[in-house]
């Protein structure tokens, strides 16, 4: 990872810890393919969580990693590869909206509420896969705040 890039990433992660008085998901849009592997993520900082989807239904494990994270109190990092399927948008637009969300079983009935600390998660995608494999239209209107790099 380029220096110049480390610094970026660092200074809008660290603003993410500032802004816990919102509900703000933030974005991270990477303008080259790769430019940053999972690795490289993992290492920016201990207080970080990754979660790589790479499958647009591994909705139990991603909510199971948020909630890990959150207990950990630890930045969550969501790198989509995948174009996330209706339950995860949901989960997002639920969490920038109320500061939470809810699971539901099969049949629909509320099973649990999951409060989410304000400003502590952050979206990554590349700009072209956002721009031609995400479904959801108003993908970017999600999130409050963004860093392109």
């Amino acid at each position: 990872m380029k220096k110049e890039t480390r610094k970026k990433l660092e200074k809008f992660l660290e603003d993410r810890r500032l802004v816990r008085n919102s509900r703000d998901i933030g974005l991270i849009v990477l303008e080259k393919e790769r430019e940053i592997s999972p690795k490289e993520w993992r290492k920016l900082d201990a207080s970080f969580s990754y979660f790589l989807l790479n499958n647009p239904f591994e909705f139990k494990k991603l909510v199971n990693s948020l909630i890990k994270a959150q207990k950990e109190d630890k930045i969550f990092l969501l790198e989509i590869k995948a174009d996330p399927n209706d339950k995860i948008i949901q989960v997002l637009k639920q969490i920038c909206h109320f500061g939470q969300f809810n699971i539901h079983d099969k049949r629909g009935k509320l099973i649990n509420t999951i409060k989410v600390e304000p400003g502590s998660i952050v979206v990554i995608a590349e700009r072209d896969f956002i721009n031609k494999e995400i479904s959801y239209p108003r993908f970017y209107n999600i999130f409050d705040t963004a860093l392109i790099i």
